[in-house]
């Protein structure tokens, strides 16, 4: 009788326990259970289209599609093509880099660890209304991901690029001691990149976002290993946090180098809290 007991009540104990998912003091309230999750792939293809054309597409554009529509079908592609040719393929392309899809899924599996309900989409394929439901997450800047556009008026930190020699990180609000921009000068010997990180709200649903933009694949690729790398992350949000240990929104800014199309040596030069 005795022994029964036991494992009824054993039983018993093991049915009442139930497994919590994992809190952290950013990705938890990032994102929650059940909660849809949007992750955004840039569109790789865009950046040729702006480097080889030097033309900046906006959002609307973006939407439009008009700079890659088809009038009289796709171009047959070949070493003597053309210029016009070679720009409607390559807007039409379905490119994203390595450096992006690893982020994707780390950022994955660490909502999909809390819970939350991930969708992956590529740029081109997200319409307004896929803003209204849940947090989103987008990851690369504006040449590459036009979304940015909807966050940009709200930042401090706004990534550009004049699609020939530079890049650079614009300082709406300088700070004492900073200059008025930050930049990435693809011929600079110490290939020197940046990438911002910026958890803010979202201005289409009542969520939050996520950005994760850089001055190049490696400046992302910084960003990315920031925000999964608690030895990195974590001091930084015990420096920002509230005295009641909640979190604020935030832009952080960071440089690194860019060695063989990898980010190294990356440290923090800047940063803003919101209320």
């Amino acid at each position: 009788m005795l022994l029964a007991l036991w494992i009824h009540d054993r039983h018993a104990l093991r049915s009442a326990v139930v497994i919590a998912p994992p809190t952290h003091p950013f990705w938890s309230r990032l994102f929650t259970k059940n909660e849809p999750v949007t992750l955004v792939a840039p569109d790789s293809g865009l950046v040729l289209y702006h480097g080889m054309s030097g033309k900046e597409i906006d959002l609307k554009e973006y939407l439009e599609a008009g700079y890659r529509s088809e009038s009289n079908g796709p171009p047959e592609i070949s070493p003597t093509s053309p210029k016009q040719d070679w720009l409607l393929d390559l807007a039409n392309r379905r490119y994203t880099s390595m450096v992006d899809l690893n982020a994707i899924l780390h950022i994955r599996d660490r909502a999909q660890a809390l819970g939350g309900d991930v969708s992956v989409r590529y740029a081109r394929d997200l319409r307004p209304n896929d803003f209204k439901r849940g947090t989103v997450v987008l990851l690369g800047a504006y040449s590459a991901n036009p979304w940015v556009e909807l966050f940009e008026p709200n930042l401090n930190f706004v990534l550009k690029d004049d699609y020939t020699k530079y890049m650079w990180v614009l300082n709406r609000n300088p700070q004492r001691g900073e200059p008025d921009r930050w930049v990435s000068d693809r011929t600079d010997p110490q290939r020197r990149v940046y990438g911002l990180v910026a958890y803010v709200p979202n201005p289409v649903g009542d969520s939050n976002a996520l950005l994760l933009e850089g001055t190049g694949m490696s400046g992302t690729e910084a960003v990315a290993d920031f925000v999964n790398d608690d030895a990195q992350l974590l001091p930084f949000l015990n420096q920002i946090k509230r005295p009641d240990g909640s979190l604020p929104y935030f832009e952080l800014l960071i440089e690194a180098h860019n060695m063989g199309a990898s980010a190294v040596r990356s440290h923090i030069v800047a940063w803003r809290t919101k209320k």
